[in-house]
């Protein structure tokens, strides 16, 4: 039977978030659009001052461990509410 775990992206995990952030594109027809390095990602996600943040969800049975999904988050600031937020 399979199981899924979701944890805090790693270094390691850039190239299959890349993969995943590609598919997303496809999916949304918006390849057209997108830029995303290796570089750009590493810096984005554990660069000295991080502008995002990931998480991987890896689906595993007995023979493989598979990333089926992610989600990319980072903090905002509504200046007319007064309070950080999260996209």
């Amino acid at each position: 039977p399979a199981r899924f775990v979701l944890r805090p992206a790693r270094l390691e995990d850039v190239p299959c978030l890349l993969e995943l952030i590609h598919a997303l594109a496809e999916y949304e027809h918006l390849t057209h659009l997108y830029q995303n390095t290796p570089e750009r990602l590493t810096a984005s996600l554990f660069g000295p001052q991080p502008a995002a943040h990931a998480m991987l969800v890896w689906m595993q049975t007995d023979d493989a461990s598979i990333a089926v999904g992610f989600a990319l988050y980072f903090y905002n600031y509504s200046t007319f509410l007064g309070l950080k937020g999260l996209y």
